[in-house]
């Protein structure tokens, strides 16, 4: 019979077109059926229906040959072909295991290898304590910083930061210290990581690993003032207490730990107003001109840079009072500058000094002792970048540095 053929496997391949053409078999209708068998191996033997020895299931269409034992399943019930590709074939003919999928990343920024260690550090903050009558609440009092403002921002207080080393191959626990925690968030709330102040700078184990610690990818986050994230303007600082101190004067706030800007802050600052109030060095300039350089959304920029350390040591030196005094005119700018934003979407960058009382710690000494003016400093432009002295062109002239500066490219031409 031309439709009885071999396949590579060597199995007889029969239809149940085929059985019914070779022999009439049993009558339809049952869940079993018998034919004569049409195969090679039964030639020689009676045929007829007192021999028929094949016999079918007719629901799953598997048959067998009670004489030559062959068997399979009818060609109408063969499950329909599965395109495999080559790649397939080759892994399934040399026994290799199928490809894993790469891990995706969480929405929320933190890269696969931190996850386990920031789950690690949630659990610690659970286990916090409140800042009120705590240790942690007498050391933000002698910065200047109130408990509600920093309960409000998430500030928790931790007795125990454990201090570990690895001796000989193994972990061993030194001790721990008392510390302040500030949550490290990413854009959705998440927490990702922690930072943790030392409440005493003298303890030898502070000494020994620092008074600045953090655990978690601090890049993926920022430390946020209550409602930094949803003002229409909002201070960009290097570090929590600095946020703090501009949030007691009314200036919401979000700090990074360093000057690590994570890549979703950008774009979550899109079309307001940032003030990048950075601390008064070469580092807090050059994270204040990169952020600036960064913020392409129809974001305005302003850049406020005390002449003291940073803004916490501006609180600790004039007082609240006066630095709101200070601040109020120019954030009246920024909230009217949001409520009418300008038509196109490249981000605008102005400096402003602010003059305070005599000790001249934000800025140009005030005319009279003792008083503060609100009106702000004319921005101080620069030809050339303060880093190599290359030409500046648009609004970097008010920050000094150029953008090969920022991006790491040192060569420069003057401009035709």
């Amino acid at each position: 019979m031309t439709a009885l053929r071999a396949p590579l496997d060597g199995r007889p391949i029969l239809s149940l077109a085929d059985l019914e053409a070779f022999d009439q078999g049993t009558a339809d209708g049952h869940r079993e059926r018998r034919f004569c068998c049409p195969l090679e191996a039964c030639a020689g033997k009676p045929r007829n229906p007192a021999h028929r020895c094949l016999n079918v299931n007719m629901e799953s269409g598997l048959w067998n040959c009670k004489r030559c034992g062959a068997a399979g399943k009818l060609r109408e019930r063969w499950d329909p072909p599965q395109r495999v590709s080559s790649r397939a074939s080759a892994r399934r003919a040399f026994a290799l295991p199928p490809r894993e999928s790469p891990a995706v990343p969480p929405a929320t920024g933190v890269r696969p290898e931190d996850s386990r260690d920031a789950e690690r550090w949630r659990r610690r903050y659970d286990q916090s304590l409140p800042l009120e009558g705590s240790p942690a609440a007498e050391y933000l009092a002698r910065r200047g910083l109130s408990v509600d403002q920093a309960t409000a921002a998430g500030v928790r207080y931790l007795p125990d930061w454990q201090h570990w080393d690895k001796q000989d191959g193994v972990w061993r626990l030194l001790g721990s210290t008392p510390r302040v925690l500030f949550p490290i968030r990413s854009l959705d709330g998440a927490l990702v990581a922690l930072h943790g102040r030392a409440l005493e700078d003298d303890a030898p184990l502070v000494q020994q690993f620092g008074s600045k610690l953090t655990r978690g990818p601090r890049s993926a986050g920022v430390f946020a003032t209550e409602g930094a994230l949803a003002s229409p303007f909002v201070a960009f600082v290097e570090g929590p207490c600095d946020a703090l101190a501009l949030a007691e004067c009314g200036v919401p706030s979000v700090a990074v730990i360093g000057t690590n800007v994570p890549d979703w802050l950008p774009k979550a600052l899109a079309f307001r107003t940032v003030i990048a109030a950075t601390d008064a060095d070469e580092s807090g300039d050059r994270a204040a001109a990169e952020l600036a350089a960064r913020l392409t959304l129809g974001t305005r920029v302003e850049r406020w840079r005390p002449n003291c350390k940073d803004w916490n040591a501006a609180l600790l030196e004039h007082g609240v009072e006066a630095l709101r005094a200070a601040f109020a005119e120019r954030l009246a700018n920024a909230a009217s500058a949001v409520a009418d934003p300008p038509h196109e979407t490249a981000n605008t960058v102005t400096s402003h000094t602010l003059r305070l009382p005599a000790s001249g710690c934000l800025g140009r000494v005030a005319p009279e002792a003792g008083t503060v003016s609100l009106s702000p400093a004319a921005p101080v432009l620069r030809d050339r970048c303060l880093a190599c002295g290359g030409w500046l062109q648009g609004y970097l002239a008010a920050y000094g540095w150029c953008r090969d500066c920022i991006d790491g490219d040192r060569d420069k031409e003057p401009p035709s």
